[in-house]
C-alpha cells in the first residue's frame, strides 16, 4: 500500500519545498525529482516539468512498477538561482541537501536515485559536490546510487560551447531573459571548470542514465545534443538513451504504454532495483563486522569474517597472469630477451627511486610475453603482489571498474597482515566497490600497504600491469597512472610497478606528468637488430623442434644445421624476396599488399630440386593450412585479432620454407 498526494491544491504553495508525492508504508528507496528553469514563473512548475495535462508520470505511472519507492519532488526558485549564476546554484544545492536531510533523519541508509531535467541536473551535481566537501551531508552522498539526467548539458556540444547551450535553453523556455543572465551563461560562469572537475572526481561513485533529445525545438533547433547530454562513463556506469522528443518534452509522457515512457521506465526501474539490492548487500557486509572487544577465543571467527568481507570485493577473474584462461600463453624462451630481463630484475630488486618501469612498444613486439615472464619469476619467489592483464573488449579486463579491487584481493592473499588491513578497510567502507578509483586505491591498496611494519616479509612487492592501453577509457588510464605515482609515499614497504603498453597518447601524457626521477622507460621496438635476429633464431629452432616431436616421420636430424652454403644461400634468397616486398610498402596500407606477399611466399616455398612425391606432400600440407585459415577468417571479430592472426600465419610459412630448404 502507498499514499499518493494530490497536487490539485487551491492554496498558495511555496516555491521552495521537498514534498512527498508517493509514500509507501515501508519504503526501501527514495526517488528525488529536480526540475530545471521555470519558463512562466508559475507556482507549480516543479510538478508541470513532469506532467502532461493532469498526468504526472512519477506519481501516476511509476508506483505500480516500484511499489516500495518513495517519490519526492524538489521545488525551488530556479530562475533566480540560475540568474545569479554560481552563487545561486550553490545556495539551491545546499537548500536541496538540507531538505533531503530533514526527510531522512530516521532512514539515512536508504538509497537515493535522483531524477533531474535540464539545468536541474546542475543543481544535483553541485549538491553532490557540496556533500563531498561537507561531512554533515556525507550520508546523502554515500546513499546516492544513481542519477537519471533528462537533457542536462554536461559539456559543450558538437557545435557549441557549454555556456551557449545553456543560453539556448534560456531562450527556449524563458520569455524575457535578462541581459545579465544571458551574459553570465555565455561566459560559462555557471559551468566553471571547478564544478565540472569536482563532479568528475565523483563520476565512478554513481550509476547514470542519460536521456537525450533527438527532435529540434522549433527554430532554435536541437538544444542539448547527445555529446553535451552524456558523460561518457566506462563500462556499465552510464546508459545513453535517445528520446523521440524536444528539450521540454524529453521528460513528459502521456501514456504508460508509449514507447518513450517504456524506455524510461525500463531503465529507471532497473536502476532503482539495483540501488535497493546494493544497499541490502552493504547492510549485510556491515553486519559481518566483529567488534574489537570480542575475546581472543573468537579469533578464528574474526578471520572468517575478514575472508567473507574480501570475498565480496569485485574481482576480475581473467586479470591475473596465471589465470586458467591464460595458462597456455607463452613466456620468454631460455636465452631470449636476456639483457632486457636482466635490466628489469635489477630494477625490481634494487632500491632505485624509479618505482615504475614502463615497457612500451608497438603491437606484436612481445610486451605481454615479457610481462608474463616477470610475473612468473616473482610469483615463484613470493614477491608478486598482484597482476592485471588488460584485454580490449574482454569483459571485466577491458575496463578499470574492478582494477584496484582485484589488486586488493590478490594482495590480501600475500600475508595475514595485509588480509587484516584490507578487510578492515572494506568493513569501514562497505560501499567501496561503488566509490571512485582514487578512493578504492587509497582505501584498499595504498592504505593497507602503508600500515605494514618495517620488518615485514617480503619488504617489497611487484605489481605487473599489462596492456594498460587496452583499458577502454582514456581518463581512467590517466587516473590510474596518477594514482600509481602515489606509491612513492610508502615508507615501510616498496611497491614496484612494471607497466606495459603501446606508446599511446593518453599514456605518454600521463607519464609526462610523473617526474622522470620516478619512472624508468624502455622502448621495445628500438632493440638492436642483432638481438632480434638472435631471439628469432631461437624461436624458430624451438618451434621447428616441436614440429619434429609431433611428426615422428621426420628424420632424427630435423630441423638440421646450416652447414651447407648452398642451403643457407637458398634460405636467405627466399626470405629476402619476402622482406623486399615488405620494405616496399612502408607508409602504405599493408592490407593492400597481403596477396602479393603471400603469393611470393608460395612461389618460393618449393625448391626446384624437390621430387614429385615431396611436392605432392607439400601441396597437401598447404591445402590443409589454407583451408584452416579460410575457415578461421570467418570468425575473426576485430582488426587486432586479424593482424595478429595474419602475422602468425606468415611465421608458419617461413617455418615451412626453412623446412623444405633444409631437406632439399
Amino acid at each position: 500500500m502507498f499514499i499518493i498526494n494530490n497536487l490539485q491544491t487551491t492554496h498558495r504553495v511555496s516555491k521552495n519545498f521537498l514534498k512527498v508525492l508517493v509514500s509507501p508504508e515501508d519504503p526501501d528507496v527514495d526517488i528525488i525529482a529536480v526540475h530545471g528553469l521555470n519558463p512562466t514563473n508559475t507556482e507549480f512548475h516543479a510538478e508541470a516539468t513532469w506532467t502532461v495535462e493532469d498526468t504526472l508520470w512519477l506519481r501516476d505511472f511509476l508506483p505500480p512498477q516500484l511499489p516500495s519507492a518513495r517519490v519526492l519532488l524538489f521545488g525551488y526558485n530556479a530562475n533566480v538561482a540560475f540568474e545569479t549564476s554560481i552563487a545561486g546554484v550553490g545556495e539551491q544545492a545546499i537548500n536541496l541537501l538540507n531538505r533531503i536531510a530533514s526527510k531522512r533523519e530516521e532512514a539515512e541508509e536508504r538509497p537515493i536515485v535522483f531524477v533531474a531535467h535540464s539545468l536541474g541536473g546542475i543543481v544535483v551535481k553541485r549538491a553532490l559536490v557540496e556533500a563531498k566537501l561537507d561531512d554533515s551531508y556525507k550520508s546523502i552522498r554515500e546513499a546516492t546510487y544513481g542519477i537519471a539526467f533528462f537533457g542536462t548539458p554536461h559539456q559543450g556540444g558538437n557545435f557549441a560551447k557549454l555556456g551557449d547551450i545553456a543560453a539556448s535553453i534560456i531562450r527556449g523556455v524563458l520569455r524575457n531573459p535578462s541581459s545579465t543572465f544571458m551574459e553570465a551563461l555565455k561566459k560559462d560562469s555557471l559551468f566553471s571548470d571547478t564544478l565540472v572537475g569536482d563532479f568528475r572526481h565523483q563520476l565512478e561513485d554513481y550509476h547514470v542514465l542519460s536521456f537525450f533529445e533527438t527532435l529540434p525545438m522549433g527554430r532554435l533547433g536541437l538544444i542539448v545534443d547527445q555529446k553535451s547530454a552524456t558523460l561518457g562513463l566506462a563500462g556499465l556506469r552510464e546508459r545513453q538513451i535517445p528520446m523521440d522528443a524536444d528539450h521540454t518534452g524529453v521528460c513528459k509522457f502521456e501514456s504508460a504504454e508509449g514507447d518513450d515512457y517504456e524506455q524510461v521506465s525500463f531503465n529507471l526501474v532497473r536502476l532503482v532495483k539495483s540501488a535497493v539490492k546494493s544497499a541490502a548487500e552493504r547492510a549485510r557486509i556491515a553486519s559481518l563486522s566483529v567488534p574489537s572487544s570480542r575475546p581472543l577465543l573468537e579469533a578464528v571467527s574474526v578471520d572468517t569474517v575478514t575472508k567473507s568481507l574480501l570475498s565480496h570485493l569485485p574481482y576480475a577473474v581473467d586479470a591475473p597472469f596465471n589465470t586458467y584462461s591464460r595458462q597456455h600463453d607463452p613466456t620468454c624462451l631460455p636465452d631470449t630477451r636476456v639483457d632486457l630481463l636482466r635490466e628489469i630484475y635489477t630494477w625490481a630488486d634494487g632500491k632505485d627511486g624509479r618505482f615504475i618501469y614502463w615497457l612500451n612498444g608497438l603491437a606484436g613486439t612481445g610486451k605481454s610475453t615479457i610481462a608474463r615472464t616477470v610475473a612468473r619469476k616473482y610469483f615463484e619467489n613470493g614477491q608478486l603482489g598482484a597482476s592485471f592483464f588488460f584485454s580490449r573488449g574482454g569483459g571485466d579486463v577491458g575496463h578499470a571498474s574492478k582494477f584496484f579491487t582485484t589488486i586488493a584481493v590478490q594482495l590480501a592473499r600475500k600475508s595475514q597482515s595485509l588480509q587484516r588491513y584490507i578487510g578492515d578497510a572494506v568493513r569501514k567502507n562497505a560501499d567501496i566497490a561503488t566509490q571512485s578509483l582514487g578512493d578504492q586505491w587509497r582505501q584498499v591498496v595504498l592504505g593497507p600497504l602503508s600500515k605494514l611494519s618495517g620488518d615485514s616479509y617480503p619488504s617489497s612487492y611487484i605489481l605487473v600491469i599489462d596492456a594498460l592501453d587496452e583499458c577502454d577509457n582514456d581518463e581512467d588510464i590517466l587516473t590510474i597512472l596518477k594514482l600509481l605515482a602515489e606509491a612513492q609515499t610508502l615508507r615501510t614497504v616498496r611497491l614496484r610497478v612494471l607497466l606495459t603498453s603501446r606508446p599511446e597518447i593518453p599514456i605518454r601524457h600521463g607519464f609526462y606528468q610523473i617526474p622522470e626521477t620516478e619512472h624508468q622507460d624502455f622502448v621495445l621496438h628500438h632493440i638492436s637488430p642483432s638481438i632480434i635476429d638472435h631471439d628469432i633464431t631461437i624461436f624458430l629452432k624451438y618451434n621447428l623442434g616441436l614440429i619434429g616431436q609431433r611428426k615422428p616421420s621426420l628424420s632424427a636430424s630435423w630441423p638440421g644445421e646450416e652447414t651447407d652454403v648452398e642451403k643457407a644461400f637458398l634460405i636467405r634468397k627466399r626470405l629476402a624476396a619476402i622482406l623486399q616486398i615488405g620494405s616496399s610498402i612502408v607508409g602504405e596500407q599493408p592490407e593492400k599488399y597481403l596477396n602479393e606477399i603471400y603469393t611470393t611466399v608460395l612461389r618460393h616455398s618449393i625448391p626446384a630440386k624437390c621430387s614429385e612425391k615431396e611436392k605432392e606432400e607439400f601441396l597437401s600440407m598447404l591445402r590443409d593450412i589454407l583451408g584452416s585459415i579460410e575457415r578461421s577468417m570467418t570468425v575473426l571479430k576485430t582488426s587486432m585479432q586479424f593482424w595478429t592472426f595474419q602475422g602468425t600465419i606468415l611465421v608458419y610459412f617461413v617455418c615451412i620454407i626453412l623446412h623444405f630448404a633444409t631437406s632439399s
